[in-house]
């Protein structure tokens, strides 16, 4: 049996490989080239906006108990900030204000639903 302790560390430890993993798949998203098509619109504001839940939702539940779900919050938001930015030096691409708000409330709303899963799991004693 794994004592309670190693086993969340093994948990912290998975959530935070997936984190980097799906940050990477961001950031190579957003440099690749654009398939032809509209920019901006949206299927286009969704697909970030769910991108960034999915995002946010690793950072909360990927922390020992929310401890440093904060870091995880603002290295996702400047690694958002950043490729949107990286944006800017492609031709080939269009940054978007609206992509950042659609990203970051993105986040925002995958920590809160994290936050209220934890507090849910931690009521029925899991």
């Amino acid at each position: 049996m794994v004592d309670p302790e190693r086993r969340l560390r093994l948990r912290v430890t998975l959530f935070r490989t997936l984190l980097v993993l799906a940050m990477i798949a961001f950031v190579y998203g957003s440099v690749a080239p654009s398939a032809p098509g509209p920019k901006w619109g949206p299927g286009a504001v969704l697909t970030h906006f769910v991108v960034s839940l999915g995002l946010g939702l690793l950072c909360r539940l990927g922390s020992a108990r929310g401890r440093f779900a904060f870091w995880g919050i603002a290295l996702t938001a400047a690694g958002i900030a950043a490729a949107e930015a990286v944006q800017l030096l492609i031709p080939a691409r269009e940054a978007s204000l609206l992509d950042v708000a659609a990203n970051l409330s993105g986040l925002a709303a995958g920590y809160l639903l994290g936050r209220a899963a934890d507090a849910r799991l931690r009521a029925v004693g899991a």
